[in-house]
């Protein structure tokens, strides 16, 4: 076979299967909800979660100031 004809040969495989050297790209539609209700395990698990005490770690904390203070 001919050089030119072999790489003639050769790009049009390549160029045929795009997937092969590169990902998929990403879809812009897809959801980030999930497409079924949780089992009844997985909303057993959240309700237990959710229900336990919470202590506070570092006492009663106030509001966050709206900017960074000076000499601090």
């Amino acid at each position: 076979m001919r050089p030119t004809l072999l790489l003639l040969v050769l790009s049009a495989g390549l160029s045929a299967s795009p997937c092969v050297g590169q990902g998929a790209p990403p879809n812009p539609f897809a959801s980030n909800y999930p497409s079924a209700p949780p089992s009844l395990e997985q909303a057993e698990r959240a309700r237990v979660r959710q229900a336990r005490p919470r202590t506070p770690r570092h006492g009663e904390r106030g509001p966050i100031p709206p900017a960074p203070i000076p000499n601090r």
